[in-house]
């Protein structure tokens, strides 16, 4: 079946947060690393859907609270049609101080099967820069630093395309719609 066939129609998922681009756009080759070190670029997005999430580690509220939502999301989608399919992945929008300890250690909180990556600051931002996430490195106003953040989720088709994105703050009923929607 083709993406969609689930009867609802473009505003009816907006309402729900959830934008579907109306042609999906390619990625452009990235260099990043898995949280087990392994080589991890655009042709490795490709074969599943993915739900990719930019955070930190040390991020106090919207990364934490939008894993777990992910994260039960994810349970839920898994039992469904295809749900096999499904991908979570995070990538560091800090990674000067998220080593690949710190980010398998952080994901273990919400899944196992989520994959962390991170890589240089220029290769972070190629990934973003195609599937329109910002970020930024700025003081915290107690002498460190912080990184704000876009808080979408970026939907990833299984031809590795930039397909849409789902706006927080998130709700797992909405993170369920737009698999059914996807992959119906």
């Amino acid at each position: 079946m083709a993406a969609g066939c689930m009867g609802e129609n473009p505003e009816a998922l907006r309402a729900q947060g959830i934008y579907i681009l109306p042609e999906p756009t390619e990625v452009t080759d990235f260099a990043l690393e898995t949280q087990d070190g392994e080589a991890f670029g655009a042709e490795r997005l490709a074969g599943e859907w993915s739900y990719l999430f930019f955070g930190f580690t040390r991020c106090p509220h919207l990364c934490p609270t939008t894993l777990a939502t992910l994260a039960e999301a994810e349970e839920r989608i898994r039992v469904l049609p295809q749900g096999d399919q499904f991908r979570g992945l995070f990538i560091s929008v800090d990674p000067e101080r998220d080593g690949n300890e710190d980010i398998k250690a952080y994901l273990a909180r919400f899944s196992d099967r989520f994959t962390g990556l991170r890589g240089s600051r220029s290769e972070t931002l190629k990934i973003a820069r195609d599937v329109d996430v910002a970020f930024a490195t700025l003081p915290d106003g107690q002498g460190g630093l912080t990184v704000e953040h876009s808080g979408h989720i970026v939907l990833i088709d299984p031809e590795g395309r930039y397909r849409g994105f789902i706006k927080s703050p998130h709700r797992v009923d909405a993170l369920v719609s737009a698999w059914r929607w996807l992959t119906g």
